[in-house]
């Protein structure tokens, strides 16, 4: 392939990235247009967009990939089960005030089992009538590098903590979809539209 044949093949990717860059309409990830569709969680408690194609991890694939009795209640996947977007509602009250700390509190816990990831960013957003709490970091692996999102919010007054991770090689491709996809959270015991 020339090298006038990549300047090509570059700048239809980056055209397609401008036109395709929302989850109402579609985003291009891995060279692809990706759709993405409504999924109701925990009875109907929470509303949120995932890719159309993400299925529920099959429980055997997830106590291999998650083998922790203390696995994801919710772990939606590609059918590659590279990528995925986890949610666990826990009974526990929070208030709005509080998501912040707890979220430093996940991430300093992080930290201490595992001092050799590397951690990137964090910062707190509006979240309807809540807000949610996020950090990401990369983790290895055995055989390779995992790009990890890390957040916090509430559904009704629970907490619910939620985990988005791909190949870290993958990050650049999925970052901004993943962070779309957890501003689209609604919780749907606070009648949010």
């Amino acid at each position: 392939m020339s090298s006038l044949d990549e300047l090509v093949i570059v700048e239809k990717r980056k055209k397609m990235k401008e036109k395709y860059n929302k989850i109402s309409t579609g985003m291009y990830i891995r060279n692809e247009v990706m759709q993405f569709k409504c999924f109701n969680f925990f009875n109907e408690r929470m509303e949120i967009w995932l890719p159309d194609t993400f299925v529920k991890m099959p429980s055997a694939i997830a106590q291999v990939k998650y083998p922790s009795s203390q696995r994801p209640q919710i772990i939606m996947t590609d059918l590659s089960s590279s990528v995925n977007f986890t949610f666990s509602l826990f009974d526990m009250e929070i208030d709005k005030e509080d998501i912040e700390d707890t979220c430093k509190g996940f991430q300093s816990i992080i930290k201490k089992v595992q001092p050799a990831n590397v951690f990137y960013e964090n910062d707190t957003w509006e979240l309807g009538k809540t807000k949610v709490s996020w950090f990401d970091y990369k983790a290895s692996a055995i055989d390779a590098d995992i790009y990890n999102i890390v957040y916090v919010t509430s559904i009704g007054k629970n907490i619910l903590h939620g985990i988005f991770n791909c190949m870290d090689q993958e990050s650049a491709d999925w970052k901004e979809a993943a962070f779309q996809v957890i501003q689209s959270i609604k919780d749907l015991t606070r009648g949010e539209e």
